[in-house]
């Protein structure tokens, strides 16, 4: 679901994490700077920059901790943007960690490529050397029982 991530009004989400991560995922995928203007225990309202009509918001369903979306315009007026808050490095160690993982000497310029072929964004080396040490030690810790 979250390599090309869509939505449709009435669709359910396991929880509140799991619906964020797909928002800030999207908002990558395009280039967008996505903000959570509604963040509590029962509602998330997601929107983009002062002007542009994209919103999408979910709500708990009764006492479950399922959130469903019940608003959304997918629409943008805003222009694409390079920098993003949420493309950080830990955005992408936990992107990537599967790549590290299968390969731990996966080169600064290999990270970097795949990076700009699924985002179009140009991360900076720092961040992919930030990254790499921190999906190692996630990955040190998926194979702890």
């Amino acid at each position: 679901m979250l390599r090309n991530p869509s939505f449709d009004i009435g669709m359910h989400f396991p929880n509140k994490s799991q619906f964020k991560e797909a928002v800030i995922h999207y908002g990558c995928k395009l280039g967008r700077k996505i903000w959570f203007k509604k963040n509590d225990k029962n509602r998330v309202r997601a929107a983009c920059e002062e002007g542009c009509p994209f919103v999408i918001y979910a709500s708990r369903i009764d006492e479950s901790p399922t959130l469903v979306i019940k608003t959304m315009n997918l629409e943008h007026d805003c222009s694409v943007d390079q920098k993003l808050f949420w493309m950080n490095s830990t955005f992408m160690a936990q992107k990537y960690s599967n790549e590290l993982r299968a390969d731990p000497d996966w080169s600064v310029k290999g990270f970097t490529a795949a990076i700009q072929r699924d985002f179009g964004l140009e991360p900076s080396s720092q961040q992919i050397y930030r990254a790499r040490k921190k999906a190692c030690t996630l990955n040190k810790y998926d194979f702890v029982d």
